[in-house]
């Protein structure tokens, strides 16, 4: 499935307190280290808090607490 890049949101979009759910991942390298931890497609994802400088990102995720990069989070595609 082809995915317009211009109409594109991530997991970096997210503002504080903001929920969504997970379309799906950018490559399928990150995908399958994301689906191994339990991140998967159609999983409701909440972003709870920045870190330093907003380099990390404290995400919910089905549930669980992920602290991610700002580079890894921006691989999560997110539903509208």
């Amino acid at each position: 499935m082809s995915i317009s890049k211009t109409h594109i949101r991530k997991a970096t979009d997210l503002k504080l307190g903001e929920s969504s759910v997970i379309k799906g991942f950018e490559n399928e390298h990150i995908s399958a280290k994301f689906m191994e931890i339990g991140c998967l497609p159609k999983s409701p994802i909440r972003l709870i808090r920045k870190g330093p400088a907003g380099k990390t990102m404290y995400l919910r995720i089905n549930g669980n607490a992920f602290a991610l990069r700002q580079e890894e989070a921006a691989q999560i595609i997110l539903k509208f």
